[in-house]
């Protein structure tokens, strides 16, 4: 069967999923809780379901001899049995990073980004990007946020941010500055505590002021740091579709034909969607979680620079690739991981043009006999905590739906490793203003039980923009943007 054909049977059968499908089974591959892998931080909590992990720079150097752990494929077995095997016999990164970067070895998923730490999905120019989700083309100064866009600078505590710059405690704005405890404003400046305006500077409460009023109130209103958290989750969850056409869903900006999505930014055509597309030219994308720069691909997480790819996650600058996981620079690559410019290979065996293509055609016509051409990746071979994933914080998800389908589940707390000897504060003994350099030897405990520190670079950005010394655990901070109800 010509696979031009196979691809539309995969479309077809995608176009049949819903938003919730698309949590449940690929936003659960994005981790954004790290975990200890001996001396390492890893993406991955300690499970049977992975052979190993390793230091993700050594993962990388030995990605163009990947080849080496190639398998035959077992005919008497199903496909995601198959696939299982080589994933338990190759080693796998403990953070995943594309390449060009510098001081992000303890961040996931980076790309050409510099000063990045305890974030997940930075790519293209970013730089000092700290507790943050989503972040892409040329952010600067990005804490504790997601889905940062396009030349965004100095962002707090928000969510849904495409240009440009002082944007603190909001949530979807785009080509705005000076902007706190507001929602859905378009090219406005100087504003706080307002809401679906466009084109206006100088504003509270929508209300529009002059100069020197403005910055008198301003000045009042940002001395009651108490208020803060209360003023944040007053917040809307809903995001205008700011410059789109025929787009339903939240937050989906300067794009057309986007039918449910979250967060997507410059995309034409389809659905499904959460956190995908960038400056870059997207087109044509169905059931994704954080792609950008693609074009007619259907069911896949983490996807850059790449066309024709289904059902694979963590692919760059590829095409036509299948079921695949860490590939660089790839072509016509089936079930394979961790491969680095490789051509015509199937479970990471080489093979020639024409011997794979009898085998795939032999392989997918299996898949379509068992029922599960087209399908995902099952639960019972994915290697996350599901609540340590972005489905369990967008979705509503049970756990004993969670553990039947074959989800991993973590039930303990996460351990901190405090040092001997380290002095320990409540966040209640916090001043919101004090920016003594000694609170960065401290470690801080918030009223959940989590310790953290307060970073250099946080410190002085706290200081520079006036903002209070968080009173709660980075992951908490990020958690309060995802805003959807889910059961405990």
């Amino acid at each position: 069967m010509e696979i031009s054909h196979r691809q539309q049977k995969i479309r077809d059968r995608k176009m049949q999923s819903t938003p919730v499908d698309v949590l449940k089974h690929i936003a659960s591959r994005s981790p954004i809780i790290f975990h200890k892998a001996g001396k390492l931080v890893s993406r991955y909590p300690s499970s049977e379901r992975i052979c190993s992990v390793i230091e993700g720079k050594k993962f990388n150097d030995d990605m163009e001899a990947g080849t080496q752990y190639g398998l035959d494929y077992e005919h008497e077995k199903t496909f995601f049995q198959n696939y299982a095997r080589l994933l338990e016999k190759i080693p796998l990164p403990n953070m995943w990073a594309f390449s060009g970067n510098e001081n992000a070895d303890y961040s996931d998923t980076v790309g050409w980004s510099k000063n990045i730490y305890l974030s997940s999905m930075v790519t293209f120019g970013c730089e000092n990007v700290i507790y943050s989700f989503s972040v892409k083309d040329n952010g600067k100064n990005i804490m504790s946020s997601m889905m940062v866009r396009d030349n965004s600078e100095n962002v707090y505590m928000s969510k849904g941010i495409i240009k440009w710059y002082n944007i603190f405690y909001s949530r979807f704005i785009s080509d705005c500055s000076d902007i706190r405890f507001s929602t859905n404003m378009m090219n406005c400046h100087n504003c706080i505590f307002c809401s679906w305006l466009t084109n206006k500077s100088y504003c509270i409460h929508n209300e529009q002021l002059d100069k020197d009023s403005y910055l008198l109130e301003r000045k009042r209103i940002l001395e009651k740091t108490d208020k803060y958290r209360e003023w944040f989750d007053m917040l809307e969850s809903v995001g205008n579709n700011f410059g789109s056409t025929r787009c339903t869903g939240s937050f989906v900006v300067n794009s057309e034909d986007v039918e449910a999505g979250d967060c997507v930014y410059s995309l034409k055509w389809w659905r499904n969607l959460f956190f995908v597309g960038s400056t870059f030219d997207n087109q044509n994308m169905l059931d994704a979680v954080n792609c950008s720069f693609f074009t007619n691909c259907a069911g896949n997480m983490s996807l850059t620079k790449s066309e024709h790819i289904y059902n694979s996650v963590h692919t760059w600058d590829s095409s036509s690739i299948y079921y695949s996981n860490f590939l660089l620079g790839c072509k016509f690559c089936l079930w394979c991981i961790g491969l680095k410019n490789k051509q015509y290979c199937i479970l990471n065996k080489q093979y020639s043009k024409e011997e794979r293509h009898e085998a795939v055609d032999k392989i997918f016509s299996t898949m379509e006999a068992q029922w599960c051409f087209g399908d995902f990746f099952p639960p019972w071979i994915n290697p996350f905590n599901f609540n340590d994933t972005i489905a369990y914080f967008i979705g509503d998800f049970d756990k004993e739906e969670i553990l039947h389908d074959g989800f991993l589940r973590r039930d303990d707390a996460i351990k901190v490793d405090i040092p001997s000897g380290a002095a320990v504060i409540s966040n209640r003994d916090l001043l919101p203003h004090d920016y003594d350099p000694k609170i960065l030897e401290k470690i801080i405990a918030d009223e959940e039980g989590n310790y953290y520190r307060i970073t250099a670079l946080e410190l002085q950005f706290f200081e520079r923009y006036h903002l209070p010394l968080p009173d709660k655990h980075w992951f908490e901070r990020l958690r309060l943007n995802f805003t959807f109800a889910k059961k405990e």
